[in-house]
């Protein structure tokens, strides 16, 4: 027997009301379920415009920042002058010889003592040797004293032209023929090594023997070289094509070396836009990832 209240002058069944109400409730769920998933249909799994064109607007101001920011770090850096001097080779048998040459200790530790430069800090701003693909010994020397750099650079240009026209062709000849014949003795007795080695598996050739193989072809090579070159040498005295010609009188470069705010600063700007950027496409990859669950 149901139960039934009156109310304002109408009977009132309590239970149809409570299943009235619990179907309201049932169909209000089921509106917010296709309210959400209409929504996320909706969802095109990028961020707003306004939020792109804030982004974008944040990539340019830290591009700008940055790019200050650089620009006046490397403004407070020291003055650092550059100072040079070439030499070019019409042979080519004295490159490699002259390459070694004017990096010597013999070559630079006078000079930096004579300046009260620590041989260290000498090595640090020197650099010397060939230019890549051509018969030139380029001298370069950094330093804050745009003076004293090309001093350095001076001195260093005149002991290294005293030091190649003193050493005559025969000279060179001695140094390489004792230097061919002791590649040839090596070459020799890694022969002989060789033949008394022997694989105890028997089958093929074992480790050392591989290695001795491997010695014996690297001094075949060097012995060819050192061939090549007495033949350079020979005939470049022949030709008189040994001495040294100066393309570049000793000369310091008209702006610092360093700093350079201007590249410094293109440095920054560039790293701005990435970080700027970087943003962007983070909050692209996060949106992407909340429409995908």
């Amino acid at each position: 027997m149901t139960a039934t209240i009156e109310q304002d002058g109408q009977t009132v069944d309590p239970a149809a009301q409570a299943r009235e109400a619990a179907e309201r409730a049932r169909l209000a769920a089921i509106e917010a379920e296709e309210v959400g998933f209409t929504h996320l249909t909706a969802y095109n799994g990028r961020p707003s415009t306004r939020k792109i064109i804030g982004l974008l607007m944040l990539t340019v101001v830290l591009a700008g920042v940055c790019a200050q920011a650089a620009y006046g770090l490397e403004s407070l850096r020291p003055d650092v002058w550059q100072a040079r001097t070439q030499v070019e080779y019409r042979g080519n048998s004295w490159l490699e010889t002259q390459d070694v040459s004017v990096q010597s200790n013999s070559l630079k530790a006078p000079i930096a003592e004579q300046y009260g430069v620590p041989i260290k800090d000498f090595n640090e701003r020197l650099e010397a040797g060939q230019v890549p693909g051509t018969q030139t010994i380029q001298i370069d020397y950094f330093d804050r004293d745009p003076d004293l750099a090309l001093a350095i650079v001076t001195d260093l240009q005149a002991a290294y032209l005293t030091e190649v026209t003193e050493r005559t062709a025969s000279e060179t000849m001695t140094i390489l023929e004792g230097e061919l014949t002791d590649l040839e003795d090596e070459l020799a007795a890694a022969q002989d090594e060789l033949s008394r080695m022997t694989n105890p598996n028997g089958v093929g050739l074992s480790v050392e023997q591989q290695d001795k193989q491997s010695e014996i072809g690297t001094l075949r090579v060097r012995i060819t070289e050192v061939e090549r070159t007495i033949l350079d040498v020979e005939l470049d005295e022949l030709n008189n094509t040994r001495v040294p010609r100066v393309t570049a009188e000793p000369f310091v470069f008209d702006e610092p070396f360093t700093p350079r705010p201007g590249r410094m600063a293109i440095v920054g700007f560039v790293l701005g836009t990435l970080i700027g950027l970087s943003i962007l496409v983070w909050n692209w990859w996060t949106a992407a990832v909340r429409e995908a669950y």
